[in-house]
């Protein structure tokens, strides 16, 4: 009898130590391949470049439905961003620039025009360069800019990779850009 009551218990058990973690909004430290020790980038910001990475992605293939879809995600990843689990840098550059990335990922998730699309996203790609210049992450982001984005003002944005992959033109000038920082 004991041993069921265990059983019954262990996995409520374990789902409130998961909904505390979740609560706490930290992760465990994570060992890298090498052995280092690191503590991972704050949960709510690294869910946030992640979706802005599968934006830029779907722009880069020139997927409107798809981008739109992911703006959607993002839109919904940034909106529950909590201010409590930002550093202090991090909290700063997020008060300034959360409320027009909100902005212009929500016009982006209701567009359908990949041109308009794109448009957006060089604005919330300049929020985003200047929050990843502070963010804590597990991984470096490469800051790209490409000359001819903007009606030939320019346009920057991030990626995982240092390959230049262009979401502003895709497949018509895919190598358009050079990566201008990488942000460790």
């Amino acid at each position: 009898m004991r041993k069921s009551l265990l059983l019954l218990a262990l996995p409520l058990l374990l789902a409130g130590f998961s909904s505390q973690a979740a609560t706490l909004n930290k992760e465990p430290l994570k060992v890298t391949a090498a052995g280092s020790i690191y503590a991972p980038a704050t949960v709510p910001l690294q869910k946030s470049f992640n979706d802005y990475f599968a934006l830029k992605n779907a722009l880069v293939l020139t997927d409107a439905v798809q981008a739109k879809q992911l703006a959607g995600k993002l839109l919904k990843t940034v909106s529950q961003v909590s201010i409590k689990s930002l550093n202090s840098n991090e909290l700063q550059v997020w008060n300034t620039y959360s409320n027009r990335i909100k902005s212009n990922v929500a016009q982006i998730a209701k567009s359908t025009a990949i041109e308009d699309q794109r448009k957006l996203f060089l604005m919330v790609s300049t929020d985003f360069v200047s929050l990843a210049k502070v963010a804590s992450k597990t991984e470096p982001y490469y800051a790209m800019h490409c000359p001819m984005a903007n009606g030939n003002k320019g346009g920057d944005w991030l990626s995982k990779e240092a390959a230049v992959k262009n979401p502003y033109f895709g497949n018509k000038m895919m190598s358009c850009g050079k990566v201008t920082d990488t942000l460790k």
